[in-house]
């Protein structure tokens, strides 16, 4: 067994190494969604608890070069069921838009 100045400086170490893996994946994410150019709804809503809304929908429309994005005010996290309605409403009404605009 390791003493413990030795294994807290190993776990010290890993956990920089993973830091800095999670950074390089976050880089190339970004490489990628910058590629995307079909569009996109980015749809979000504003009281969400999980995935906070200014960390989240915002930045990823600001990536997307074709994006479109739909905040929805009291929305929470688990939106595409809790408000299946309107979800579902709004994908129809985007996706038959981009159709036709693929179309012309």
């Amino acid at each position: 067994m390791l003493p413990f100045d030795a294994t807290t400086a190993l776990l010290k170490h890993r956990s920089r190494e993973l830091c800095a893996t999670t950074q390089l994946v976050a880089l190339f994410r970004l490489v990628r969604l910058k590629k995307i150019t079909v569009p996109l709804l980015v749809m979000h809503g504003d009281d969400d608890q999980i995935v906070p809304y200014a960390d989240s929908a915002p930045l990823s429309a600001k990536l997307l070069r074709n994006s479109t994005l739909k905040t929805y005010k009291g929305f929470p996290h688990g939106m595409p069921t809790t408000e299946a309605d309107t979800i579902n409403a709004d994908l129809l009404t985007f996706l038959k838009g981009a159709s036709t605009t693929a179309a012309a």
